[in-house]
């Protein structure tokens, strides 16, 4: 997205720009003999670096599940109905120690790493339609 692309280039010229005349006032304050007064200068002159977050672009496919989390989407609402009062911590330990005690992980292992193979090409078709330099 153009915008974001935008954005994010502001954050860096932001930093860039706070960083070099953060450099350039701590150069000015050495030659002085001012060294103990630099962090005051910093302050007074360019204060303090803006709070500017990069934005991340919507569109950009999310990263698959691992062949845990496919076996936790089978079996959670069968622990979940044998205990009905575990809140969601306590199932995912349960669940955690079925994973460990399983003996098909391939199943698993081959749907995650089909997941694996299709989030790779809708990356790289990302990538192909939304570069921007």
């Amino acid at each position: 997205m153009a915008s974001n692309f935008f954005q994010n280039n502001i954050v860096d010229m932001n930093d860039l720009w706070y960083n070099s005349h953060k450099k350039l006032i701590k150069r000015i304050a050495a030659e002085l003999n001012a060294s103990d007064k630099q962090d005051e200068l910093i302050e007074k002159f360019i204060g303090k670096p803006l709070k500017i977050k990069k934005q991340k672009d919507p569109l950009i496919p999310k990263r698959p599940k691992s062949s845990f989390l496919f076996f936790c989407d089978e079996h959670r609402k069968k622990v979940m109905e044998k205990n009905p009062s575990l809140k969601m911590g306590p199932v995912m330990k349960e669940l955690g120690s079925l994973w460990g005690k399983c003996k098909n992980k391939e199943k698993y292992e081959k749907i995650a790493q089909k997941a694996k193979v299709e989030y790779e090409a809708a990356l790289e078709e990302y990538n192909d339609n939304n570069y921007y330099d």
